[in-house]
């Protein structure tokens, strides 16, 4: 990157005028005095006040948003489930309670047969894969068998 080429005309007149803003800002601070300095002081602590009650009202607006959109959410849901349950209780009630029984009672006896049909078949499906890898290993040592009379067969001649 080339530099700039100044003349020392030019650099004399960015002299002066800095020297001239630096003359009027001294005149001024020593015009005001301290007074300039505790006005300073009191802007940006007025400055730093204003933002903490936009930070803070802007803070509370979310939270209202929030709390709505929860609510709202926490309604909805509940009444979604609650509908459900009602659904559910009829439908048991019409095709699955026995005479004199109630919902509740009717939903505890088929979540105990749920349970043991689970239960009847994960045992079936136990008893399948032990009687299959069984299977295996006979099939396995029949194969190690004809394997090892195959060498041995080739042996004798």
């Amino acid at each position: 990157m080339k530099g700039f080429d100044f003349s020392k005309e030019d650099i004399e007149n960015i002299q002066n005028v800095t020297e001239g803003a630096a003359e009027k800002v001294a005149d001024k601070v020593e015009q005001f005095g301290e007074n300039a300095e505790e006005a300073i002081e009191k802007m940006g602590k007025g400055a730093a006040e204003g933002f903490q009650k936009i930070e803070d009202g802007v803070v509370s607006g979310y939270k209202k948003i929030e709390d709505g959109v929860v609510s709202g959410y926490k309604k909805i849901e509940d009444g979604v489930v609650s509908g459900f349950n009602k659904m559910t209780d009829k439908f048991v009630d019409k095709f699955f309670t026995k005479e004199g029984e109630t919902v509740e009672e009717a939903k505890q006896r088929m979540a105990e047969k749920q349970s043991e049909l689970e239960a009847n078949r994960k045992e079936k499906l136990d008893k399948i894969a032990a009687d299959q890898e069984k299977r295996m290993a006979a099939q396995q040592e029949m194969l190690n068998k004809s394997l090892e009379a195959s060498k041995n067969a080739g042996k004798l001649n």
